[in-house]
């Protein structure tokens, strides 16, 4: 297997040793070549502690840029397709500006 790109859920019971996480699923991880991970993951990880709903988080809630980078992985690109054209959204931001 070349490349996965995780599911929040997925890379965070990865750090937390939890038992949700299927052996296919961990021999998925084990094998890849390259792991990626949606920049979107740390915002929905932050927001679940900010509000209760994920406590086992919050003490690596600041670190997990770093500690993605330390397993090996990736962030994946953010891309947003809007009317056939894939563009970042920095560009949209920037389109949407100059027509301001």
């Amino acid at each position: 297997m070349k490349s996965v790109l995780l599911d929040t859920h997925t890379w965070a019971w990865s750090l937390t040793g939890d038992n949700r996480l299927s052996e296919s699923a961990i021999f998925t991880l084990t094998n890849a070549v390259t792991v990626f991970l949606s920049p979107i993951s740390f915002y929905e990880i932050g927001q679940k502690v900010r509000i209760g709903k994920w406590p086992e988080m919050a003490e690596c809630v600041d670190r997990l840029p770093e500690i993605l980078e330390q397993q090996g992985g990736s962030i994946a690109a953010l891309e947003i397709f809007v009317n056939g054209l894939t563009s970042s959204p920095s560009s949209l931001i920037s389109k949407a500006a100059r027509s301001l």
